[in-house]
């Protein structure tokens, strides 16, 4: 089975929440922007090991 790449589950929710004008082209790159610079701090890993682990705890893999 192919897993697709959260990152691409989380740019297609974005993609589609801007499409329905719920939030505005520019929240959506403000809050881009945010996660582009906070991937290159310290906490980036411990983000990511923590969504890891929630992702295993949901798909029963304790």
């Amino acid at each position: 089975m192919t897993e697709l790449p959260l990152v691409a589950v989380f740019g297609l929710a974005t993609f589609l929440i801007v499409r329905s004008a719920e939030v505005h082209w520019w929240v959506a790159a403000l809050c881009f922007l945010f996660g582009f610079y906070f991937a290159t701090t310290p906490y980036a890993e411990v983000v990511s090991g923590f969504v890891d682990w929630l992702i295993g705890r949901a798909s029963g893999d304790a």
